[in-house]
C-alpha cells in the first residue's frame, strides 16, 4: 500500500478500498509461491507488472463509472468484469494449470466483490480447526489508516491466511 500511486487518494473514495483489496490479493498470490507445490503447482512470476496492470484496470473502470463524482455505490461497480480481467488476463494470463486457475479465480472472487465494502468483511475467515481468528478488513479509506491497520498485523501469520491448511509448513518440509 505504501508504494501504491498517489491516485489512491483520488476520488471516488471507493478506489482506496479496491486498492487495498488488490494489495491483499497480490500479497496472498505472491506468498503462496513460498509453498510450491502446496500453494501453487509451480512457480509463477507474479510481480509488480501484474500489480501495475491491475491498478490501471481499477483506475480505468472506477474513473469511467464515477464520472467525477465523490462516491460510487459499490453495487454499481462492474464486479464480474473486474473479476474476469483479474483472473483471466492480468494474473491468470501466466497460469497454465487448471487447478491453479480455479484457485486464482476463487481468490479474485472473494476479494473483488460488493461485500468487501461492508464493515465486517473478513479477508480471512475464522478457522476453528487451527484456532485462527478471522482477519477483518480495516475501516477507513485513507492510506494512513490502511497502513496503520497493516502495521498492527502480527509478524508471523498462519498459512490459513493464504487459504492453505494450518500445517502447510510441515507438509512442505515433508515433501522436500
Amino acid at each position: 500500500i505504501q508504494s501504491f500511486p498517489d491516485t489512491m487518494a483520488k476520488i471516488p473514495m471507493e478506489r482506496s478500498r479496491m486498492y487495498f483489496q488488490l494489495a491483499w490479493m497480490h500479497a496472498v498470490v505472491q506468498e503462496r509461491l513460498r509453498y510450491v507445490p502446496v500453494g501453487w503447482s509451480k512457480k509463477y512470476e507474479f510481480g509488480d507488472p501484474d500489480l501495475r496492470s491491475a491498478i490501471d484496470t481499477i483506475d480505468t473502470w472506477i474513473d469511467t463509472l464515477a464520472g467525477g463524482r465523490q462516491n460510487v455505490a459499490p453495487e454499481k461497480i462492474p464486479w464480474i468484469a473486474l473479476q474476469e480481467l483479474m483472473a483471466q488476463s492480468i494474473y491468470g494470463g501466466r497460469i497454465d494449470n487448471e487447478t491453479d486457475q480455479r484457485l486464482l479465480v476463487s481468490f479474485v472472487r472473494s476479494y473483488f466483490l460488493e461485500r468487501a465494502y461492508k464493515a465486517d468483511y473478513a479477508l480471512v475467515p475464522a478457522d476453528k480447526a487451527s484456532e485462527t481468528a478471522a482477519v477483518i478488513a480495516p475501516e477507513g479509506s485513507s492510506r494512513e489508516k490502511l497502513l496503520e491497520w497493516v502495521s498492527r498485523l502480527p509478524d508471523s501469520q498462519s498459512p490459513v491466511w493464504l487459504g492453505l491448511p494450518a500445517n502447510a509448513e510441515m507438509v512442505l518440509l515433508a515433501s522436500r
